[in-house]
């Protein structure tokens, strides 16, 4: 106001006699008028950035639009919400760009437009957003929607998200959760996602306060992770670790005390009781608590020789940060007595510990595939995205969108379940792309209307081709070709190829199918018979191949499968008997079949009557990451402290150390 700079300005002539604003105004600005008064209740102080009251206007605007979307009805509505979506994008809230990019490209409650959708995702990826930047590289490692293969650029977004991954577990700042692959179809896995007020998260919370150590670890690294659908609270996770740790004196959780007293989160720092609490834990064994020592003589007093001999220790252990920790000091010249640069050797560390899931040692790795700048490594685009792209997905803001749609799912949130696994799927995550399209097989009405895209199909065909496809989506598109599709036309060899890809994960219903397959005449070429490990002397004999087929089909899985394979052999057999024997010898092999399927259904109603439901969650095991499917399988535990930085020099390009605690 121009009266500060003339004179002290009399409040009583500034009052304003009627309002500013009418009433028609008002009304035709209610969105505004809503913004502010939300916006005035947010505070702002202790900003770092003079932007950031813009980004907070973009988010906003974001999320309004997004919880209109969500409600009953709101997917109609998407047409007259796009300029809300552009706004917070040019606000600098760029996952609105993204949203937008989706849109565009799967046509939801839009037209499709290619070009409009790389521009909002390109305008995303420049802010960093994580999904945005790994829905590019995913869609140039594939080559797919008008993307040109290009494993080099591919590389380029994805190692982007893999750095940001190391730096955002370090923060824990921000909506974050860990990334874990719950699947729709796997009912055991749905009933243990918890609330913190659901009969499961009580129950745990009531044997952890009568001493239950299992309760207590499970407890602390649910809060800690924002595992199973509880959310993130690092200070109550911290008094869970005290407590396991100081009252039970169990080594992993004096280790995982240790190191969030040294790191003050959720508690305030005290080195003392944690390095008493490293040792103490060593002493009993830990191969954590000895590479943490390690650590500690690396980080507080600058003894390479002692870090060294503790990291030298753990490795003999099978502790992968100690593997990590020692291509660190070999690749940065601190070994002992080797004072020169040796990242050759530094290298077969870093794969040893990428290998079997260390994120830090996989980018590593990544990077020295992507430029080929060492002799004895050569140059490898494929392979380093592969393994950038391994730990980009284990982003936690990729695993809170996608712990978003898992919650929306199980409250009967459609509208909203269906915007985050489609914004989850086209990150190129194989869980959200076979989720999505579960989805769309169960609401077909609801996807049908508002997805322009066959969403069924595209998502599934998607699963099917990652690296590490999960079966179930191999045996749908098995049946999409076997029957046809909409406009696909039926495709026997297509059939068989992705039944026998499921086979060779020993799922039985992919067994089943290609039994089915060759009793109606199909023969099923030697190569594949040769991957399944079946004789193929006798492969032009089908009834030698079904019996096979059906037998694997009953071992691999025998709760599941029992019935329906053991029905299948017992016809078989009824078959053959019918035209080679006479009929007391098919009366007394009848009966004899029919009486062992109905011992076994027993068995089997027996082992499932008296089933207990497993307390932990049998998603923390990792893939195995190897040189053919880029994937790990470790289990989750290692890493969870693993992943987060010791020395502040990594926060420089992983660091000239790098060291793990």
């Amino acid at each position: 106001n121009s009266m500060f700079l003339f004179g002290k300005m009399d409040h009583k002539e500034e009052k304003c006699p009627v309002h500013l604003w009418n009433e028609s105004a008002q009304t035709k600005y209610k969105s505004l008028f809503d913004l502010l008064e939300t916006m005035a209740s947010e505070t702002f102080y202790g900003l770092t950035s003079s932007l950031y009251p813009v980004i907070k206007v973009g988010e906003i605007l974001f999320h309004k639009a997004l919880d209109t979307l969500t409600r009953p009805g709101g997917l109609q509505q998407i047409s007259h919400l796009i300029p809300s979506f552009v706004e917070a994008s040019c606000c600098g809230y760029y996952r609105a760009a993204y949203f937008l990019g989706i849109l565009f490209e799967a046509g939801l409650g839009v037209d499709i437009q290619p070009l409009q959708s790389l521009l909002y995702s390109m305008v995303a990826a420049q802010g960093k957003d994580r999904l945005a930047l790994m829905h590019l590289g995913y869609k140039h490692y594939q080559g797919i929607d008008g993307y040109f293969l290009d494993y080099d650029m591919s590389f380029g977004y994805y190692i982007s998200v893999a750095k940001m991954t190391v730096q955002d577990r370090q923060a824990l700042e921000g909506e974050q959760a860990l990334v874990e692959p719950v699947r729709l179809m796997d009912n055991l896995v749905l009933e243990i996602q918890t609330k913190e007020n659901h009969d499961l998260f009580l129950w745990l919370r009531y044997q952890a306060n009568h001493g239950n150590l299992f309760a207590q670890k499970k407890l602390a690294q649910m809060l800690y992770w924002g595992q199973q659908g509880v959310m993130r609270d690092i200070k109550a996770a911290a008094e869970w670790y005290s407590k396991s740790a100081l009252e039970t004196g169990d080594p992993l959780s004096m280790y995982e005390y240790a190191l969030i007293l040294f790191k003050g989160r959720g508690v305030e720092k005290n080195t003392k009781l944690a390095l008493k609490l490293l040792k103490k834990a060593a002493s009993k064994g830990s191969h954590e608590a000895i590479n943490g020592l390690g650590w500690y003589y690396e980080t507080f007093e600058k003894d390479y020789v002692r870090a060294v001999s503790y990291w030298e220790e753990a490795m003999k252990m099978g502790n992968l940060d100690a593997l990590h920790n020692l291509g660190v000091v070999y690749g940065a010249g601190l070994y002992p007595g080797m004072p020169e640069k040796n990242e050759i050797e530094a290298f077969h560390y870093y794969y040893e510990a990428g290998f079997y899931g260390h994120i830090e040692s996989a980018i590593h790795c990544s990077s020295y595939w992507s430029t080929g700048s060492l002799q004895s490594i050569p140059y490898n685009p494929r392979q380093a995205v592969l393994w950038a792209k391994y730990v980009a997905e284990q982003n936690g803001f990729l695993g809170y969108a996608m712990r978003k749609a898992i919650n929306a799912y199980i409250q009967k949130s459609w509208n909203e379940a269906l915007l985050y696994f489609l914004m989850t799927a086209e990150t190129g995550i194989e869980s959200s792309q076979t989720n999505i399209a579960y989805f769309c097989e169960e609401n077909p009405e609801l996807t049908s209307n508002h997805i322009a895209v066959d969403c069924a199909w595209k998502y599934y065909n998607l699963s099917a081709f990652q690296e590490n496809p999960y079966p179930y989506a191999l045996v749908k598109m098995g049946d999409y070709y076997y029957y046809g599709h909409k406009q696909q036309t039926k495709d026997m060899t297509q059939s068989v190829k992705m039944y026998s890809r499921a086979a060779l994960q020993n799922y039985s219903q992919a067994y089943f199918n290609l039994g089915t397959l060759v009793e109606e005449g199909i023969q099923l070429p030697p190569e594949i018979l040769e991957l399944l490990d079946f004789d193929i002397e006798n492969q032009s004999n089908s009834v030698s191949v079904l019996l096979q087929l059906y037998e694997r089909c009953i071992n691999v899985n025998i709760e599941e499968a029992l019935v329906p394979c053991s029905l299948a052999l017992l016809r078989l057999h009824l078959k053959s008997i019918w035209t080679g024997f006479s009929c007391a010898a098919l009366f007394f092999t009848t009966g004899s079949v029919v009486l062992s399927t109905l011992l076994l259904f027993a068995v089997k109603h027996f082992w499932v009557s008296t089933a207990i439901i497993p307390s932990t969650n049998v998603n923390e095991q990792y893939p195995v990451m190897n040189s053919s499917n880029g994937m790990t399988e470790s289990d989750a535990s290692n890493l969870e402290e693993a992943s987060l930085s010791s020395t502040a020099a990594e926060d420089v390009e992983l660091s000239e150390t790098g060291i793990v605690e």
